[in-house]
């Protein structure tokens, strides 16, 4: 099922599944979305929260396998990032 919150997040589509290259919500707690339009979500790209000043928290569901560097660059008021096991 997608999230309500999609359309906060820029997604750029592959051939089996989507990567978040951006979050533009204002939101303090945020939940990357796990599926969109079928395809499961894999990854975050670089930069792909930087600097949402207002972030505090991040759920990243489970089957997302990786994220980039300084995904979370600026976020200075960020204290909890929820990561799955498939990030273990």
């Amino acid at each position: 099922m997608d999230n309500d919150n999609v359309f906060d997040f820029e997604l750029n589509e592959t051939e089996n599944c989507w990567t978040v290259s951006q979050y533009n919500g204002g939101d303090e707690e945020v939940t990357v979305p796990a599926f969109h339009k079928g395809k499961p979500v894999k990854a975050l790209e670089t930069h792909a929260f930087a600097f949402r000043k207002r972030l505090k928290h991040v759920i990243i569901p489970e089957g997302i396998i990786s994220f980039g560097e300084y995904a979370f660059q600026g976020c200075t008021k960020l204290t909890d990032i929820k990561i799955p096991e498939s990030l273990a």
